[in-house]
């Protein structure tokens, strides 16, 4: 591959606009988990409609890396750090590895804030469901319910479920 200083600076700036992005997803996410944490439920709507569409602008700018992977000869299944170390000039090579290494730690701290936020949904969510199956099962006069023999129970509530179903 010959020396094309305009494509390394389109491909300097499409990394910086990745880590922008990335940076800019992992502060919303931050804002998401907190407002979830204080129940600020229009907080928490407006956040992932915002992180949403990042997520979107993501999905395009790591598209047109991958097209830029195309550029380099035998692309198939190698990572761009090595096609730069294999096929960039060392002065090139200088300026777009600390811009993989910056994006590499973003993915990395933006998938760990994932998966925590995630459990941190999933969680609140069986609260949720939880509190409402009681708060359901509280207004029924007759529950019914499967004992471990795959019998039909069935329960009645008393005077202090009715006080329940008054509240």
């Amino acid at each position: 591959m010959e020396r094309n200083p305009q494509f390394i600076n389109s491909l300097q700036e499409l990394l910086n606009k990745e880590c922008s992005l990335h940076e800019e997803y992992i502060s919303v996410l931050t804002e998401e988990r907190e407002a979830l944490k204080q129940f600020k439920s229009y907080e928490v709507s407006a956040l992932s409609a915002r992180r949403e569409k990042l997520c979107v602008e993501i999905a395009k700018i790591q598209e047109q890396r991958i097209n830029f992977l195309d550029h380099f000869p035998d692309a198939k299944n190698k990572k761009l750090s090595e096609l730069i170390a294999r096929y960039c000039h060392p002065d090139e090579a200088r300026k777009l590895n600390p811009l993989i290494k910056r994006l590499k730690g973003l993915l990395s701290q933006s998938k760990a804030l994932g998966t925590e936020f995630n459990q941190i949904v999933d969680f609140s969510l069986t609260l949720v469901n939880g509190t409402l199956s009681i708060l359901w099962s509280a207004t029924q006069n007759v529950t019914k319910s499967y004992s471990r023999k795959g019998q039909v129970q069935e329960k009645y509530q008393t005077l202090k479920g009715d006080i329940l179903k008054r509240a």
